[in-house]
């Protein structure tokens, strides 16, 4: 940074310039930034959106489903009528999918992508669930972030989450005392998993878009600082 600043030092840079230089390095770093730092803002969101759902939720966690065996719950939430278990998928463009289809299609422009059908694992995790709590009804559903469309029809138990809103749970509602003691139970086994990182919402290069559009506006806000400092004790 020192050699960076004492470079445009020498540029001997006249007053209009000053003005202009500084803004054009400015703009440049808030267009770097722009598309990951509105994916980082939707990723945020996503998980405000996702509490709306529930009174209280688990997220990210492991618990044992047998003594060699454990569940992992992306997302779970406690309602007043039960257990709502999501998986989220941060994919975009257009989704063709069926519930019966082994692979479903992810079209980016005129490429496509293959991916198993969410629904699936979703069955299995349900299972898994229920077995360790029979009592309790349950719920699941496959979450699309924002940017997703189905343009041949989306299947049952599969969201947006511009469809989240009309669904979100009454939060005054008195959950029963049943349910309330198997969530507490639930709680106390669940592990954290570790296994969901913001980068998986961010797509290729947009780590190091932050980085250098954030470092370019750092440095050109440093440098007008310490201009600004010259200019007053000089």
């Amino acid at each position: 940074m020192d050699e960076l600043v004492g470079f445009i030092d020498t540029l001997q840079l006249d007053p209009l310039s000053l003005g202009v230089f500084p803004a054009i390095c400015v703009l440049a770093g808030l267009l770097l930034i722009w598309q990951p730092f509105r994916r980082v803002r939707a990723y945020m969101r996503l998980q405000r959106v996702i509490r709306t759902l529930g009174v209280e939720w688990l997220r990210d966690v492991y618990v044992p489903a047998t003594l060699d065996s454990h569940i992992y719950l992306e997302y779970l939430l406690l309602t007043p009528r039960g257990l709502l278990l999501l998986h989220v998928k941060p994919y975009y463009g257009n989704i063709f999918a069926g519930e019966q289809i082994e692979y479903w299609t992810q079209v980016i422009g005129h490429k496509s992508f293959k991916f198993i059908n969410p629904l699936h694992q979703l069955q299995v995790d349900l299972g898994e669930l229920h077995s360790l709590l029979p009592k309790i009804f349950l719920q699941g559903q496959v979450l699309f972030t924002a940017g997703s469309s189905f343009p041949k029809g989306k299947p049952e138990n599969v969201l947006r989450i511009d469809e989240i809103k009309p669904l979100a749970s009454d939060a005054a509602q008195t959950v029963p005392d049943d349910l309330a003691g198997a969530w507490q139970s639930l709680c106390e086994k669940a592990q954290p998993a570790n296994q969901i990182r913001l980068r998986v919402y961010l797509r290729r290069g947009d780590v190091r878009r932050l980085i250098y559009g954030g470092a370019l506006i750092g440095i050109t806000l440093g440098w007008l600082l310490w201009n600004a400092i010259r200019a007053t004790l000089g």
